[in-house]
C-alpha cells in the first residue's frame, strides 16, 4: 500500500534576475500550499489562505525580508484566485474549504484593504469553483475564468466582476440628499442634491480608471434642491461604453461620490 504524505514548507527564497541566483529570505509564520500571493502597490507581498494556514494571511516586506501577519480572511480557503484592483485593494475569489467533515467549493468574494489590514465580504459568485483564474482588465473589471467543481468537473463558465473603487469621502456640511437614480440606467440618470448655503459646486463623472468623462456642474449655486441629468455621454457628446462610472460632488473641498452602471443599448 502506498501512502501520500504532504509536507508544508514555510521557507522562501528570493531570485535576483541580474545575477541569476536564489538567496534565502525570511520564512512564513505559517506553512501553507495552494495559497495566493499578490504584489501590493506599496511593494509588499500579500499571501492569503492555503492548506495548512486556511484563513491566515501574511505580508512580506522585501526591504527587511520579514513576514508579518495581517487580518484573516473571513472564510478559510485554498485553490482560490487573487487579483490587485486599480485602487490598490485585493479581490480574493472563491476556492475550496474544509468544514471538518466535508469539503466545500466556495462562491464568495472578499476584498482586502491594505490601509486597514482587513477583509470585507462582497456578494457571491455563482457557480462556485476552485483552480480558476482572475485577471484585471484595462477598464477595471475582473475576469474570472474556468476552474473546477464536482460535479460536473472542469468549467468553461466565466464571470465579470465590477466593483466601486474606494474613494476617500468627507461628508459635506453644506450638501445633503445626494442620490443618483435610476441606477443602472440605459438612456438618462439624474443626480439629485440639495445645497444649504451658497457655494461653488463641481459635479463630474469619472470612469473606473479615474479619468474624467464629463463635467455636469462647475458654478456657484444658491441654496436649493438640484436635479442634474446625465445621458451617458462625454464632453464631446459621444456615447460612453457600457461600464461602471463614478459621480463625484465637490463642495468646499468636501467630496461625496456615487457609483453607477451605464448600459449602452
Amino acid at each position: 500500500m502506498v501512502y501520500k504524505i504532504t509536507v508544508f514548507v514555510a521557507t522562501f527564497c528570493a531570485f535576483y534576475g541580474f545575477s541569476q541566483e536564489w538567496v534565502q529570505t525570511g520564512s512564513l509564520n505559517h506553512s501553507r500550499c495552494d495559497h495566493a500571493a499578490i504584489l501590493l502597490q506599496n511593494g509588499k507581498v500579500l499571501v492569503t489562505g492555503g492548506i495548512g494556514a486556511y484563513n491566515s494571511c501574511e505580508l512580506y516586506d522585501p526591504g527587511s525580508g520579514i513576514w508579518k501577519e495581517t487580518g484573516n480572511l473571513n472564510q478559510e480557503r485554498w485553490s482560490h484566485a487573487a487579483v490587485l484592483l486599480q485602487d490598490g485593494r485585493v479581490l480574493v475569489v472563491a476556492g475550496y474549504a474544509w468544514d471538518g467533515v466535508y469539503g466545500q467549493f466556495l462562491s464568495d468574494y472578499e476584498i482586502y484593504d491594505p490601509e486597514t489590514g482587513s477583509f470585507e465580504d462582497v456578494p457571491p459568485l455563482i457557480p462556485a469553483r476552485e483552480n480558476h483564474t482572475a485577471t484585471l482588465l484595462q477598464d477595471g473589471r475582473v475576469l474570472v475564468a474556468g476552474g473546477w467543481i464536482y460535479p460536473p468537473g472542469f468549467l468553461n463558465d466565466c464571470q465579470l466582476f465590477i466593483t466601486e473603487p474606494k474613494v476617500e469621502e468627507k461628508v459635506s456640511k453644506v450638501c445633503n440628499d445626494f442620490s443618483v437614480t435610476p441606477n443602472p440606467f440605459t438612456h438618462a440618470t439624474f443626480v439629485s442634491f440639495s445645497v444649504t448655503h451658497m457655494d461653488w459646486v463641481e459635479l463630474s463623472v469619472y470612469d473606473i480608471a479615474g479619468r474624467m468623462v464629463k463635467t455636469l456642474v462647475n458654478s456657484l449655486l444658491e441654496p436649493g434642491i438640484y436635479k442634474i441629468e446625465w445621458n451617458g455621454d462625454d464632453e464631446s457628446g459621444a456615447e460612453m461604453p457600457t461600464g461602471f462610472y463614478i459621480v463625484r460632488l465637490n463642495m468646499k473641498g468636501s467630496i461625496r461620490s456615487k457609483g453607477l452602471i451605464f448600459v449602452n443599448c
